[in-house]
């Protein structure tokens, strides 16, 4: 497994990923290296999926800015939050589900088959 420092995040990676690869790189290299390399990767890679309120004051508190802290920056930010929950609860599910529409399917058509044979 790759250590955090090694794991630059990219387009979909969620705010924890970037405050995790933040604090990895302040670690090794200090805060002012650290928040240079940060801002280099955010302005590459950073997308409005990762820009939450709880990165946004992250990155204050590490000296940094990122835009976004608007109004409407919380709702969208409790938005993005309840589709990752339903996202992982339906993922978390998915399996189960498609086994259970297979074995409806199989009964359905077995009733279907003793119907015409009958």
């Amino acid at each position: 497994m790759p250590e955090t420092i090694d794991n630059l995040p990219h387009e979909s990676s969620s705010a924890n990923h970037w405050i995790a690869w933040h604090k990895a790189l302040k670690k090794r290299y200090g805060n002012k290296s650290a928040n240079l390399l940060f801002s280099q990767a955010w302005e590459e890679r950073g997308e409005d999926y990762a820009n939450t309120t709880q990165l946004r004051n992250y990155a204050k508190t590490q000296g940094m800015e990122i835009e976004g802290d608007s109004i409407f920056s919380g709702v969208s930010d409790n938005v993005k939050n309840t589709w990752s929950s339903l996202n992982n609860g339906f993922a978390g599910i998915g399996a189960s589900a498609a086994l259970a529409i297979l074995v409806v399917l199989g009964l359905i058509g077995f009733v279907t088959y003793k119907a015409i044979k009958d």
